[in-house]
């Protein structure tokens, strides 16, 4: 297998450090912002460590990165030119013969893979309610919002008008604090935190509603409703329940799901790294974005933001 380098910011280090414990690909190097000395791994594991994500993967000879960093500008020039996947989404959509791959996705799940079989007999699906929540180390608020929001597009499709509110991580205990806080909101995606609560209407006729949050417990998690009754979804179980309440299909599952999470984006790096990653084709990464950046427009304005003038003005930028 190709050697791989990561290169993690210190808000997804975390979660990439559990990703890379479970990897068979084989790693070369760690780099991280800001910090001298590569993390160890539970078991003792280490890595030989680079500062400089535009030398570091080539030197340490890996021929591929795994990115972990929500402020990775995909214009930096990297010597060697390796691969590139993401644990982070990125702001803006790369080019199709450059490509920066995904992983980890909740629509990649077994829980969610098992829903879209129960969704063949389900019948018409009336409002979608989106859990996407992380904690320190475990990623940004901007890939909790995009995971929520690929899994909506997945379900729904083309959404219509955003309303939404951002609740940033208070400067200070009190609540006058969080109101003066609330008046400076980011003015780019990956710099997005605290909890945001999202809803959108989808077209032709549907409701989603997205909580997304970098300052919880990890929890990703899906709950369908339609007169069929209601499927609730988790990282490897999947339940659904008639309008009576009563058990029509059932896999249930124990595993702690952060961990399952990271066994998940390991596999899909893993196939990355080998050349058998088929990557998703349901929802387009530039309609995935847009939706993003009307939400966090809508927390601006607070108003409902309209995906489709979005789409217009990164067009035009």
């Amino acid at each position: 297998m190709p050697g791989l380098a990561v290169w993690a910011s210190p808000q997804v280090l975390g979660y990439a450090m559990s990703v890379v414990s479970q990897l068979r690909t084989p790693v070369k190097g760690v780099g991280t912002p800001g910090v001298s000395e590569p993390p160890v791994l539970s078991d003792g594991a280490s890595f030989a460590a680079f500062d400089d994500l535009r030398t570091g993967p080539v030197e340490c000879g890996a021929s591929a990165v795994l990115l972990a960093d929500r402020k990775f500008d995909p214009t930096l020039t990297l010597q060697g030119e390796p691969r590139l996947c993401t644990l982070e989404p990125l702001e803006r959509p790369t080019a199709v013969n450059q490509p920066v791959q995904l992983m980890g996705a909740f629509v990649r799940s077994n829980g969610f893979k098992a829903a879209m079989q129960i969704f063949d007999g389900f019948g018409p699906i009336t409002s979608l309610h989106v859990r996407s929540h992380c904690g320190s180390g475990q990623g940004s608020l901007y890939a909790r919002l995009y995971d929520a929001v690929t899994t909506v597009l997945t379900v729904l499709g083309g959404p219509d008008m955003i309303d939404a509110m951002l609740v940033p991580p208070p400067a200070t205990p009190s609540s006058e604090g969080a109101r003066v806080q609330s008046e400076q909101l980011p003015e780019g995606l990956s710099q997005l935190t605290g909890d945001i609560g999202a809803l959108i209407r989808c077209q032709p006729l549907g409701l989603a509603t997205i909580s997304a949050s970098d300052h919880a417990c990890w929890d990703r998690r899906v709950q369908v409703l339609g007169p069929s009754g209601t499927v609730s979804i988790g990282q490897d179980g999947v339940s659904w329940r008639g309008p009576d309440g009563k058990p029509i299909e059932e896999h249930v599952s124990k595993t702690d799901e952060f961990q399952s999470a990271t066994v998940q984006a390991a596999e899909e790096v893993d196939l990355w790294s080998s050349g058998q990653w088929e990557p998703l084709h349901q929802v387009d990464a530039g309609l995935t974005i847009a939706t993003c950046e009307a939400t966090r427009l809508s927390c601006r304005t607070r108003e409902p933001e309209s995906t489709q003038k979005v789409q217009e003005l990164l067009a035009r930028t």
